[in-house]
């Protein structure tokens, strides 16, 4: 493996991408809004969930892998928001305050899952030894 690439975490980058994409370019851009219809808490669970299975399954920093799951979320936001702009150049006026929103959205529960999930395996690692 070569230093600063690691396929696992690209691998989490592309599920929490098809996540996002799944849930967000099905909806046409007039019905979407993340506060109003219950999509922020689900991907907020969508984030927790994935940093879950991916501590689970690898031993990474808590901090990693919230960042790439983030990073799968907002790269599926900026190319809904290009799509949506080459359809119609008057959407989005308030473009960087979405992305800015998927990013807190998708990062803290992940972050917090992750530094739990860690918290606790160390907890039940000093009580086994």
């Amino acid at each position: 493996m070569r230093a600063g690439f690691d396929t696992r975490m690209l691998l989490v980058f592309g599920l929490a991408f098809l996540v996002a994409a799944l849930t967000n370019w099905t909806v046409p851009y007039e019905d979407l809004g993340l506060m109003e219809d219950g999509s922020a808490l689900r991907w907020a669970f969508y984030a927790a969930v994935l940093s879950l299975i991916s501590h689970f399954r690898h031993n990474q920093l808590s901090g990693k892998v919230a960042i790439w799951i983030a990073m799968g979320f907002v790269t599926a936001v900026i190319l809904r928001i290009v799509f949506d702009i080459f359809n119609d150049s008057s959407t989005h006026n308030l473009w960087p305050f979405e992305v800015v929103l998927a990013l807190g959205i998708t990062f803290a529960p992940a972050f917090v899952v992750g530094l739990v999930f860690k918290v606790v395996q160390r907890t039940l690692k000093g009580e086994n030894h």
